[in-house]
């Protein structure tokens, strides 16, 4: 083989794993996005009781679950997620990205979850009726 063979072959194969690579992160992070989108959209269109079964029993005491139901009241339904951050770590996972309702409006979306059950969110800034 030549020497111009050897090096796109070598190309080749790192460009195989590359795209290889990506492919597996897309695969295995999809449950994790879907259930972020999940989530925030049930918030945002005030379906508490999607909210409360994906939520960590800490969020379903009464003071804390007060302020969701009132947040929820005043969001804009969401029409389109996309989440671009996610993280593991001692079986916490947190996942962010941005929320787009039919106006254009754009928030940034927050999630910490134990066990598949939010335990904190954030939208900054609301969407607001």
């Amino acid at each position: 083989m030549h020497g111009w063979q050897i090096v796109t072959l070598v190309v080749f194969a790192i460009a195989v794993l590359i795209v290889g690579a990506v492919f597996l992160v897309v695969q295995i992070t999809a449950p994790a996005r879907q259930l972020s989108r999940e989530y925030f959209s049930a918030l945002s269109t005030q379906d508490l009781e999607t909210v409360h079964s994906l939520s960590h029993p800490s969020m379903h005491e009464e003071e804390v679950w007060t302020k969701i139901e009132a947040i929820t009241r005043q969001m804009v339904p969401f029409e389109a997620f996309f989440f671009n951050s996610l993280s593991w770590k001692n079986g916490i996972l947190e996942h962010s990205g941005i929320g787009t309702t039919a106006s254009g409006c754009k928030s940034a979306l927050y999630v910490r979850r134990i066990d598949g059950l939010a335990t904190k969110f954030t939208i900054e800034p609301l969407c607001l009726k």
